[in-house]
């Protein structure tokens, strides 16, 4: 699993700032790996630690979370 740094300016992975339990952050990287392998797409943990699916970000997330080339799943085309 490949953790992309988000947009924030910090040089510093978001589980070591100010504000965030290691133990939280722990949690959503977990989900967000286990998210991007079930759903076959790219995750962002957001700034609450919730994560949701890339395309769906609608603000810069604190980290992504990508999805192995091979997991991806294909868009169907109609």
């Amino acid at each position: 699993m490949r953790l992309v740094h988000g947009g924030s300016t910090v040089k510093r992975p978001f589980w070591q700032m100010e504000g965030y339990s290691s133990d939280d952050a722990k949690i959503a990287l977990q989900a967000a790996e286990s998210m991007a392998f079930r759903f076959g797409e790219d995750m962002a943990i957001m700034g609450d630690l919730s994560v949701i699916r890339l395309a769906d970000a609608d603000e810069p997330p604190l980290e992504i979370v990508r999805c192995p080339e091979v997991f991806k799943k294909k868009q169907k085309e109609y």
